[in-house]
């Protein structure tokens, strides 16, 4: 057995046993109903269309909820400057059950996704630049068309994709962080743009989208549980 196994199976044996004899922190759940007050309905270059806080059309499905079973999930549907309709979807939880890879959910839908791939973008309010994941879709039954990206908050960080959020979920308990929540970001624009670069075209104008988004969550202390800035 090399020095650097060694090392690694003696760092697992400490943290089983750690995990073992620390007392548990007990984490309190959030809200929805906190975050339909917070997630906000005003965005700067944006009008607002519908709100799952006062229109539980836009309201995901029980289902969803029983499978998910998150503190909450908030929906907002908004206008842009440029006429295209934009969606946001925020939820939150603390724990792995809550997250998941949406395009599993898109393909049951019948949406058809082109160029999923993960992309970097800039947003101040979670730390400069990030990397998520993007892709354009078409819905086979009705024919809908969309461009989408998502990304996850941890207690460590962005992540474009689920690979690592259920690692950083059980680590940060381990560690015994005072935060373990976590929330996941969706934000699509309909219809999508046509021609050469349309997903990059697509992403840019769903960058702006979510910098208004942040900007205004900084702006109040509840707001700044979504973001990464001090």
């Amino acid at each position: 057995m090399n020095h650097r196994l060694r090392i690694v199976l003696g760092l697992f044996v400490i943290i089983r046993i750690a995990a073992a004899v620390l007392k548990p922190r007990a984490y309190s759940d959030g809200s929805e109903e906190w975050m339909e007050t917070v997630v906000p309905e005003q965005v700067p270059g944006f009008t607002l269309l519908s709100s799952s806080r006062t229109d539980k059309s836009v309201r995901m499905s029980d289902v969803v909820y029983d499978v998910l079973q998150p503190f909450g999930i908030t929906t907002r549907y908004l206008r842009g400057e440029d006429g295209r309709t934009y969606e946001l979807v925020v939820l939150a939880g603390n724990t792995r059950k809550s997250f998941h890879d949406p395009r599993v959910c898109f393909t049951a839908q019948s949406w058809d996704i082109g160029n999923p791939g993960v992309y970097k973008i800039n947003v101040p309010e979670l730390g400069g630049e990030i990397e998520v994941s993007a892709m354009v879709m078409k819905n086979v039954a009705t024919g809908s068309e969309a461009s989408a990206m998502f990304f996850y908050k941890t207690p460590f960080g962005i992540r474009p994709d689920t690979l690592r959020v259920p690692f950083d979920l059980t680590f940060a308990k381990l560690l015994l962080k005072k935060n373990v929540d976590a929330q996941f970001y969706r934000f699509m624009v309909i219809p999508p743009s046509e021609g050469e670069g349309a997903l990059e075209k697509d992403l840019k104008a769903l960058e702006r989208f979510a910098r208004s988004v942040f900007s205004k969550f900084q702006q109040s202390e509840e707001g700044k549980y979504f973001t990464l800035a001090p």
